[in-house]
Formats: structure tokens, C-alpha cells, sequence
């Protein structure tokens, strides 16, 4: 009893951990955080390429999405062409952003864009821009309120996690299969099946010893 329930209480860890997600068509990926619930939306088409990903946090309405556009003809974040099309991609969201400026991505050198958009409310979108062969890559992080917001770092928890993958030396995560969210959930009911037969066996034991006191 005592190791099933040692080892129930593992997978239970083990499904409440941060969920790693690769995108391994477009050698990307993120890790959500967590304890936390993200609303996925499906995947569109833009000009130029893909919003690959896009979810909303359920409890405090941030948005995150990650857009993919091949073929670009320079490979140069410094290009003005490439410029051109964050800012025509940043307009297909609503969005207007100022002068952009050089961030480091943890290795990843990136160009980062505030944009705003002030109707129905004002809300801030912070994009990264970053180029693998000729592929750029559009990370953006949205939520309701103004520039004070990239104050707190934990506003670009899912940004910063971003990083480029090379499917053919990484192991797709376990969160990453389709059936991950079936596993969660039972792991969930095995651990409270579990619990409740060791309370009931607890409780049959302790009844017994005092029926032959």
C-alpha cells in the first residue's frame, strides 16, 4: 500500500508540472507554466505564413501567440524589409508599435517591438522577432493595461521560455503527445482512488484492533 500510494503520488508530480510544448515542423518551442490553465485557439493562416500557436491564461486574460513566416529573402534582423514585415504582421493583430530595440532571448539575439492598441481598451502587445534560415519568428505577449506591465518579469514568463529546437537530436516532452491531458486526469483519479481505499483501510484496521480490545 505504502509504495502504490509513493508511487501514485509521483505521477501526480509529474502531471502538474510545467507543460513543454515543440513545434517540431517549425524547431520551436515553449514551456507553459505551471499550475496555470491556457485557453489554446487554433492555428491561422496570416500573410506571409502562420499563427502556430495562440492561447489566452484563463485567469488573468493574457494572451500569447507565436507567428511564422518563411521565405524571407534577408536573413538579417537588421534589414528594413524584415522591420517592414513585423510591423505589417503586429497591423494584422490591431496593433501600432514604435522603434524596436535589441534584446538577447537567452542566446537569442531578438528584436523586441512594444505596440499598442487603445480600442475598446487600451492594450499592450510586447513581440520578439527572431530569424532562423530565413524563417522569422514572431513571439507576442498581450494583456490589458500600458507599458508598466514589462516592469514585472513575470509578464514575459512564456516569451522567455521560446527557444529554437533541432528535432532530430531532442526527444519530443511527454506533454507534447495528444494523449498527455487523458494521462493528467488519470493520474488525478488514481491518486483520489488511492487516498480514499487508504482511508477506508485505515479505518477498517483501526475498528478491528478496538473490536478485539
Amino acid at each position: 500500500m505504502t509504495r502504490l500510494l509513493a508511487f501514485l503520488l509521483l505521477l501526480l508530480s509529474v502531471a502538474a508540472r510545467a507543460e513543454e510544448i515543440t513545434f517540431d515542423t517549425n524547431y520551436c518551442g515553449i514551456t507553459l507554466p505551471d499550475n496555470e490553465t491556457w485557453q489554446r485557439g487554433n492555428a491561422q493562416k496570416i500573410e506571409g505564413g502562420d499563427t502556430i500557436f495562440n492561447a489566452t491564461q484563463i485567469e488573468t486574460k493574457e494572451a500569447f501567440a507565436i507567428c511564422v513566416l518563411p521565405n524571407i529573402p534577408a536573413n538579417d534582423l537588421r534589414n528594413e524589409g524584415v522591420t517592414a514585415v513585423v510591423l505589417r504582421t503586429l497591423g494584422v493583430w490591431g496593433f501600432q508599435s514604435g522603434p524596436p530595440k535589441w534584446v538577447d532571448m537567452k542566446g537569442i539575439p531578438c528584436l523586441q517591438f512594444v505596440a499598442k492598441k487603445s480600442e475598446p481598451e487600451p492594450l499592450l502587445c510586447v513581440a520578439r522577432a527572431s530569424m532562423r534560415e530565413k524563417t522569422l519568428y514572431l513571439e507576442l505577449m498581450m494583456a490589458r493595461g500600458d507599458q508598466s506591465l514589462m516592469e514585472n518579469p513575470r509578464f514575459f514568463r512564456v516569451m522567455d521560455t521560446f527557444r529554437f529546437v533541432d528535432p532530430e537530436s531532442e526527444v519530443a516532452p511527454l506533454a507534447s503527445n495528444p494523449l498527455f491531458s487523458l494521462y493528467r486526469k488519470g493520474a488525478y483519479a488514481c491518486v483520489a482512488l488511492v487516498t480514499a481505499l487508504g482511508l477506508m483501510f485505515a479505518g477498517v484496521l483501526f475498528f478491528t484492533r478496538r473490536a478485539y480490545r
